[in-house]
């Protein structure tokens, strides 16, 4: 973040209402394609309809927001990032630090899907991360910590992989966010993998599986984190040459008719 930006010394820590995401696109009741109510609108705001400061109102602002939100459901990431810019550029004028936070955020995911942004994947995710910190909103935290987790994996870093993934789910134990838990033992089942731990990673798949979710929220991305977890344990079980075990799993993993390679960014 801008450091000349300066947001009031004291803030009230007030706790965002708990959010349960999996580490795939859910099925975001406004925004996922495949929901029945997801919004249908013009995918790039009007530009032209934004009022200049100091009229900007923060509701137009959520809105592009929420646009940068969904392209990045589309897998359009370089739209998604230009209208997060846009939308943070708002938030600074707002003075909304934890509007900035969410973009931060977002716009991580957005380098992240391209492949080819490792350092402001990463600088993005941690700016985020240093504001829902320092402002109590700690089920975000938790989600950025996990999504560092898949960032330091695919970059190699493995040690401050695990580290991150577990400080992530520490966290979503603390206030009770069990998607946040699965999300977290998801990330650091693929870690495991990466390093060689093919014991550990399957345990951490399989806790991850038996976490319980809230049926109505989150109720799709259980089914993807399931499928995607029973992969990642026909994985482990071909490295290490169990391949009627593989082959277990994969069955398992078509019984549910989920192609996981939907949602591999």
């Amino acid at each position: 973040m801008d450091e000349s930006i300066k947001f009031p010394e004291k803030i009230d820590k007030v706790k965002s209402p708990k959010k349960l995401r999996s580490r795939t696109p859910r099925a975001d009741i406004f925004t996922h394609p495949s929901s029945p109510i997801a919004i249908r609108l013009d995918p790039k705001p009007n530009e032209s309809l934004v009022p200049k400061a100091p009229l900007l109102d923060s509701l137009l602002t959520n809105v592009f927001l929420l646009f940068g939100q969904y392209h990045w459901f589309h897998r359009a990431y370089q739209t998604a990032r230009e209208i997060l810019a846009e939308a943070k550029k708002m938030y600074l004028m707002l003075n909304k630090p934890v509007g900035v936070a969410h973009c931060d955020y977002w716009m991580s995911r957005a380098y992240y899907g391209d492949k080819n942004y490792a350092a402001k994947t990463r600088r993005t995710a941690e700016a985020a991360f240093l504001v829902y910190q320092q402002l109590g909103y700690r089920d975000k935290a938790g989600e950025t910590l996990n999504h560092l987790c898949c960032i330091f994996e695919r970059t190699r870093c493995y040690n401050e992989a695990v580290r991150r993934g577990l400080q992530g789910i520490c966290i979503y134990h603390d206030i009770g966010g069990p998607g946040g838990i699965t999300q977290g033992l998801q990330g650091l089942g693929d870690v495991y993998f990466q390093m060689g731990r093919y014991d550990e990673a399957v345990s951490v798949y399989k806790q991850a599986i038996q976490t319980k979710f809230h049926p109505i929220l989150v109720a799709f991305d259980a089914q993807v984190g399931e499928a995607q977890c029973l992969h990642g344990i026909a994985e482990v079980y071909r490295h290490q040459l169990r391949f009627e075990d593989a082959e277990c799993m994969d069955r398992e993993c078509e019984k549910m008719g989920i192609n996981i390679m939907e949602y591999e960014t």
